[in-house]
């Protein structure tokens, strides 16, 4: 195994298991035994190795998501879907749950790639009067909070996909999709075994 690779492998299982808050260069050299100067040929801090970590579970997310969304033409559907996706891929592996919300806070949307598509989207909605807001980047914050929140309690208290479709729900009706339709839209059948088997081919980092 390379050594980055090597490296990321350990702090994923570290963070997942400790928290990023205890996790030092230290114990991330021990875990994936390297040497310290292999490590600083790497990353120059933790928070690098953090962020590398968090990079790599957000291109997977990306990787499965738009392949999904295919040629839908409605931001709305688009964002209730991924709503929905990139919650059920964090849950699906609770060592990732727990990192997506030790490292997002941290880093916004893990990736450039991911806040990009994000922002797009948002913007696109609003410009087309879909979505009701001044400034598509509140909007963004608004659905940055509300999946926060909604990882927490799905790997807090289990709670199933009809909560997780109720929250994609609420989060249309904030964005200023009326009701019935947001109902409509937010419970939209996924096939979530497909959607399993794409998760299970996308692995911690290795």
């Amino acid at each position: 195994m390379l050594t980055r690779a090597k490296i990321l492998s350990a702090a994923y299982k570290l963070f997942a298991m400790r928290g990023a808050d205890v996790s030092t260069i230290d114990d991330v050299i021990e875990a994936a035994g390297v040497a310290r100067g292999s490590f600083y040929n790497h990353f120059q801090t933790r928070d690098d190795v953090f962020k590398a970590v968090a990079d790599d579970i957000a291109t997977g997310i990306n990787r499965m998501v738009m392949p999904l969304l295919g040629n839908e033409p409605d931001p709305a559907v688009r964002a209730a879907l991924s709503f929905r996706i990139f919650i059920h891929f964090a849950v699906s592996d609770e060592s990732r749950g727990w990192i997506l919300l030790r490292t997002m806070p941290l880093t916004g949307l893990a990736n450039a790639q991911m806040r990009e598509r994000v922002e797009q989207e948002f913007a696109e909605g609003v410009e087309s009067g879909r979505f009701r807001a001044v400034s598509p980047t509140i909007l963004a914050d608004l659905a940055f909070g509300m999946l926060m929140m909604t990882i927490r309690r799905a790997v807090t208290t289990k709670c199933d996909d009809d909560h997780i479709a109720e929250a994609a729900e609420t989060l249309l009706m904030a964005l200023g999709v009326k009701t019935s339709e947001a109902r409509r839209i937010a419970r939209r059948p996924v096939d979530f075994d497909a959607l399993s088997r794409l998760l299970a081919e996308t692995t911690a980092p290795t």
